[in-house]
């Protein structure tokens, strides 16, 4: 490969007006050079101008004009001046990115790969609760909302007993499919399109599922519920008080954290 300014010496020189052909002595003698008759013809092998202008822009550098397409080829690439050594090492990496596009493509198809319009990528906000499952798409790029779709979930609430609430979670589980396929049709996009997913869930609410058929083995117990208190009772008097745990988990005995559902669960559902 030749340096900027330096001449490539290949068989396209001997080709060139300018270059003169040359012998490989370089005693000035020159050589003949057999010329395809078919060189001209339509269908024909490549005119010597055309071979000429593709081996002159695989010697430019990533800022070549290429005519009126030039603003619209470079837009992206240059930016201003870098003003930390990240932002440095990241100015030059897109210089040396453009560079190389600009060695392995033809003008056009640059023109073809850095002119189109952005596509849109979205991070999809997932808000799971009690009432409702709703999801919020969002531009990955500017962080704006894009679209928001909100399915009402307070009806696959039960109450079997005073003091108890659980829920329906094959039911939690569709409410979020149907609030994702919402949001991703008012926004015309598909899941492909989304880069990455944010979960905020129901506190404390407990599910155990089966591990092979990926069925719920239990109605979801809910965060609010209170039909742990004899549980909650029974592991204060076994590990000395609310705040025996602290030091372990960093939390008190009580009806509102999960592993205190977690082990009613266990402890009275025959499938757990």
């Amino acid at each position: 490969r030749a340096s900027p300014g330096h001449r490539v010496s290949s068989s396209l020189e001997s080709l060139t007006p300018t270059g003169g052909p040359r012998s490989a002595a370089g005693g000035g003698q020159a050589r003949a050079v057999k010329r395809d008759p078919r060189a001209h013809e339509p269908g024909g092998r490549e005119s010597r101008a055309r071979r000429q202008s593709k081996l002159e822009v695989r010697q430019k550098p990533a800022h070549f004009e290429w005519g009126a397409n030039r603003g619209a080829i470079l837009e992206g690439w240059h930016s201003p001046q870098p003003t930390s050594k990240r932002a440095s090492a990241s100015h030059a990496a897109m210089a040396l990115a453009a560079h190389s596009l600009s060695r392995l493509l033809r003008p056009r198809q640059l023109s073809r790969l850095l002119c189109r319009p952005r596509e849109l990528t979205y991070l999809a906000s997932i808000d799971q609760g009690t009432s409702s499952s709703r999801v919020v798409l969002y531009d990955a790029a500017t962080l704006a909302p894009v679209a928001s779709h909100q399915v009402e979930l307070q009806s696959a609430t039960t109450n079997p007993r005073p003091g108890w609430s659980q829920m329906d979670a094959k039911a939690i589980v569709k409410s979020v499919d149907d609030a994702a396929a919402g949001a991703l049709q008012k926004a015309g996009a598909t899941a492909a399109d989304v880069a990455g997913v944010g979960i905020t869930n129901q506190r404390e609410s407990t599910v155990v599922w089966d591990a092979r058929t990926g069925e719920p083995l239990y109605d979801c117990v809910l965060w609010h519920d209170a039909r742990t208190r004899g549980t909650a009772a029974s592991i204060k008097a076994s590990v000395g008080g609310a705040d025996a745990l602290r030091p372990t988990c960093g939390l008190p005995v009580s009806t509102y954290f999960s592993g205190v559902k977690l082990k009613w669960l266990l402890d009275e559902v025959p499938a757990i």
